[in-house]
Parts: C-alpha cells; sequence; structure tokens
C-alpha cells in the first residue's frame, strides 16, 4: 500500500499539520488554568523486577507487561493491561483490575477496584508493588469546559 505524502515516508496528507498531545514537561497541553493532582509512586518490592520504581507523570498509571505501559513488568504471570490507578469522581487514588488473568490484590485481599491508602501492597503475578503518593503533585490542565480538573472530568477518558 502507498503512503501518503509523497517520499516523506509519513502517513499524513499533504498539507496536513500534525501536533504531539504527549504533555510537555514544565506546561500543561492546552495554556490554561492547572490544579494539582496526587502523584502516584510505585516501588516494586519483589518479582523480577524488584527495585524498580515509578513516580508518575499523569494522573492515571498502567501496569502491565504492555510496553506502552507507565510501569512495564517482565513478570511471566501479570497481563498486557493488568490494572490502572487513576481518581475516582472525589479525587482519591483507586485501584481497577482491568480484567487480568490473574487477578489483582491489594493488602492480600482479591480486588476488582479498591480505593488506595499510601503504604498500599499489590500483588500482580509473582510481583509485589508498594504504594504511594509523592509530596509534589502533579500540575494537570482544568478541562477545556472549566467545569472540573481534567483528572476528574465527564470528558476524560472513559476507565
Amino acid at each position: 500500500m502507498a503512503r501518503r505524502g509523497g517520499s516523506t515516508g509519513t502517513d499524513t496528507m499533504p498539507g496536513a499539520t500534525t501536533r504531539s498531545l504527549a504533555p510537555r514537561d514544565g506546561n500543561d497541553a492546552g495554556g490554561g488554568k492547572t490544579e494539582a493532582a496526587p502523584r502516584v509512586r510505585l516501588n516494586v518490592l519483589e518479582g523480577a523486577d524488584a527495585g524498580a520504581t515509578l513516580e508518575a507523570r499523569r494522573p492515571r498509571v498502567l501496569v502491565a507487561t504492555h510496553p506502552a505501559c507507565d510501569l512495564v513488568l517482565t513478570d511471566a504471570a501479570v497481563s498486557r493491561f493488568h490494572l490502572a490507578i487513576g481518581p475516582a469522581a472525589e479525587g482519591r487514588l483507586v485501584l481497577r483490575d482491568l480484567d487480568s488473568r490473574n487477578g489483582t490484590r491489594l493488602d492480600g485481599v482479591p480486588v476488582l477496584a479498591a480505593p488506595l491508602a499510601s503504604g498500599a501492597v499489590i500483588a500482580v503475578g509473582e510481583t509485589r508493588l508498594r504504594f504511594g503518593v509523592a509530596d509534589e503533585p502533579l500540575a494537570v490542565p482544568v478541562a477545556m469546559t472549566g467545569c472540573c480538573p481534567a483528572w476528574t472530568c465527564c470528558h476524560a477518558l472513559a476507565w
């Protein structure tokens, strides 16, 4: 199949412009107001990736084996998209199992969704993670409608 855009090797139409949707470090995406959101911190305590750490750069965090995830684990018992951590409507952080094949445990209890507290231990496959919140919060753009922070807005990506 021939690519559009001639020999430039791009998949855009001639004359089309593109821009990245990824947040720029130090700047919010829309140039408007921002609100503080908790910054997730995960430490791998046990398992093949013991010692790994994640300090989130966005409000919602994905943990799994897929390379597109925020915390990529090499544990064979972990699903490609295993769990997500993100804010609930009231801003409290919640863990959600993403229909993983081996399940998720929070402090030893199997869960599909549960609120998180600092120090909680999350078990996925043979891996154990300690959940925490970093001292420095995230600066999250206020939704375009101005109705609420982007990370809690009804217009944000659905879980």
